[in-house]
C-alpha cells in the first residue's frame, strides 16, 4: 500500500511511504518510468519530504523508545542519516515542507493543545519556533515558492479553512477559501493556491502579490477527485499526480500518466 506525499520541484521524482508486510518505510519514485526504490529500512518510517534540489530527504520514524524522532539523509541511499528533532515521547512530529531557500523545514506536531505548526531552522542553533499554534487544529501547512508565505488549514472558524499568512512573520493571516478547505498547494511560480473542497472538489485560487502585501482572487472549481489521500500539483499546475482506489478490494495506488514539461 502507498501514499502519496510530496514531489521534487522538477517533477520527475515521487517521495511516498509505502506499507509491506506491517512495515512503513521511505520510496521514492521515477514519475516518467513508475519504477521504485526503497530508502529506508526500518519498522516505522514515515511522512517524508524532499529538500530543493532534491538530493536529501527528511521523515519521521520511531524512535528507540516508540516514540517521534525526525530524521535526514541523502536521497540517492548514500550515506548515514542525522537527527533533526530529538525522540519525544508526549509530541508527535510530521514533517510537512521544506523552504524553497533551503533554510526552514515546516512541520506539524501533536501537542496537548492539539495538533500545531512549527519551523526548525537549519543553521544557527536550530531552535524551532510556533507558526500557527491555537487551541484548534492547524496543519498541512505549504511554504509558498518564494518562501515568505506559508499556507495552512485552520479549524477555529468551525471547520478546515486555508489561512495564508507571512513567514517567519510578524503578520495577519488571510483566509483564501469559502465554504472550507483542506490540503493546500502552491503553484510553483506562486501565482495560484490549490486545495480540496469538502465535497473533493479541487479549487484553484489566484495569488498576487505587492511588496508585503498578498492578495487572493475568488476560489473556483477545476475538477473532482475520486479520493482526498493526498494529491500534487506538476510544476506549471496543468497536470496533477493524485492516489486512486483502483478497486474496492485494492490498495490505494498512485497514478504515474504524465511526463514532466519539456519531455
Amino acid at each position: 500500500q502507498m501514499s502519496l506525499y510530496q514531489l521534487s520541484r522538477d517533477g520527475r521524482t515521487v517521495a511516498v511511504t509505502r506499507t509491506i508486510a506491517g512495515s512503513t518505510n521511505v520510496w521514492l519514485l521515477d514519475t516518467e518510468r513508475g519504477v521504485p526504490r526503497r530508502l529506508t529500512f526500518g519498522v516505522n518510517d514515515n511522512d517524508v519530504i524532499l529538500s530543493p534540489d532534491g538530493t536529501r530527504i527528511v521523515h519521521q520514524a520511531s524512535g528507540p523508545r516508540d516514540g517521534s524522532v525526525v530524521y535526514e539523509r541523502r536521497s540517492d541511499g548514500t550515506g548515514g542519516e542525522s537527527q533533526l528533532l530529538e525522540e519525544s515521547l508526549i509530541e508527535w512530529h510530521h514533517p510537512q515542507d521544506w523552504s524553497a531557500d533551503g533554510r526552514y523545514i515546516m512541520y506539524a506536531v501533536t501537542t496537548t493543545t492539539g495538533v500545531d505548526v512549527r519551523a526548525l531552522p537549519l543553521s544557527g542553533e536550530r531552535t524551532p519556533f510556533d507558526v500557527a499554534r491555537t487551541s484548534f487544529a492547524e496543519l498541512n501547512p505549504r511554504f509558498s515558492p518564494d518562501s515568505r508565505w506559508v499556507a495552512y488549514q485552520s479549524a477555529e472558524t468551525g471547520q478546515p479553512e486555508i489561512h495564508v499568512q507571512p513567514f517567519p512573520g510578524p503578520g495577519p493571516k488571510v483566509q483564501v477559501s469559502v465554504g472550507g478547505g483542506t490540503m493546500p498547494r502552491w503553484r510553483r511560480d506562486g501565482g495560484e493556491l490549490f486545495y480540496l473542497a469538502p465535497d473533493r472538489r479541487l479549487m484553484a485560487v489566484s495569488v498576487s502579490r505587492s511588496d508585503s502585501r498578498l492578495e487572493t482572487g475568488t476560489p473556483r472549481a477545476l475538477f473532482m477527485l475520486s479520493t482526498t489521500t493526498s494529491y500534487e500539483p506538476s510544476p506549471d499546475g496543468q497536470r496533477f499526480l493524485v492516489t486512486a482506489v483502483m478497486s474496492d478490494a485494492s490498495p490505494i495506488s498512485i497514478i504515474l500518466n504524465w511526463k514532466p514539461p519539456g519531455d
